[in-house]
């Protein structure tokens, strides 16, 4: 029991990054809440997101991005994790006059993460769990000029980018817990002088722990909240398609653990959405993943830390 508790937190929360096309390519990511200081993780995951671009109402292009990744985190101290994140995107549009593909190297991410409050009941559940991660973008994916029609297809930015997020997370009971995440990317200028605006996003997630046999089963339900500051030009704001607005968009996923291998299956559908003033509309996001565990060295600690 007290094995499966501690591997419950591990990849339970949604990985929604904030929306490509309207919000900027590089949105804010989400490292959901790694409880567990007993396993190192390796995994791949394989995604699409899909848009659909408006003019006066009417529907003039459908965007689709494919997006693969490495992800890895170590844990080399009870208090400090290091994650990572290496992507390949597939941009594709369709229009009526013809069709655009773009592919290539995303933006690479490195992030510490603290656990600043990591308690525990006497049968080693986590009843509290509080972690902080200070994160970084490289500039070193593949970038669309800043002329482009189809610049936000591109996987990269060509620009460094900062990120902070806190987690949260307690338990309700037995079987329950509550997942709850804020973070905030500061987007820089490249070498053109563009600048994504930056972007905060919130989230909130409800989680169910089942057992089934020898394995559990993880679902969660709940919402998430991003906004997009406009994008500015040699630090002027972009009169049009400066992917300004929001999305609020419910979510939810399932996770099969075993004893070595995490499975999971995760999706999001906009619930309410204003993007570039409505002229793009994110329609559905679905993800699939698989983990290797790779149990840790690392001495057990105290209930607190």
């Amino acid at each position: 029991m007290k094995k499966y508790s501690v591997i419950l937190l591990l990849l339970v929360s949604i990985r929604a990054n904030a929306c490509d096309i309207c919000g900027g390519v590089s949105g804010n990511a989400t490292i959901g809440l790694f409880a567990s200081t007993k396993y190192h993780m390796l995994g791949v995951k394989t995604g699409v997101q899909s848009f659909k671009s408006l003019m006066d109402g009417i529907v003039h292009s459908r965007e689709y991005l494919f997006r693969n990744e490495i992800n890895f985190r170590f844990q080399f101290h009870k208090r400090i994790q290091v994650i990572g994140v290496i992507p390949y995107q597939i941009g594709f549009q369709k229009r009526d006059l013809g069709n655009d593909l773009v592919q290539g190297l995303g933006d690479p991410m490195a992030m510490l993460n603290g656990i600043l409050w990591h308690k525990k009941d006497t049968n080693g559940r986590a009843i509290h769990f509080l972690s902080c991660g200070f994160g970084i973008k490289l500039p070193i994916g593949r970038v669309g000029s800043i002329s482009s029609a189809i610049k936000n297809l591109y996987p990269g930015t060509g620009a460094w980018e900062e990120l902070l997020i806190l987690n949260y997370t307690f338990t309700l009971n037995k079987s329950w817990s509550a997942q709850n995440e804020l973070s905030y990317a500061f987007k820089q200028s490249n070498n053109a002088g563009y600048k994504y605006g930056n972007s905060a996003q919130a989230s909130f997630t409800a989680v169910n722990n089942r057992k089934m046999g020898m394995r559990r089963l993880i679902s969660s339900i709940g919402f998430i909240y991003s906004h997009f500051q406009p994008s500015l030009l040699n630090g002027e704001v972009l009169s049009l398609n400066n992917n300004k607005g929001f999305v609020l968009s419910p979510k939810a996923s399932l996770n099969l653990i075993g004893y070595r291998w995490l499975y999971s299956i995760q999706c999001q559908v906009p619930l309410f959405q204003n993007l570039n003033d409505r002229s793009i509309k994110q329609t559905f996001g679905i993800e699939a993943g698989i983990t290797y565990l790779l149990k840790t060295k690392i001495k057990k600690h105290e209930n607190n830390i």
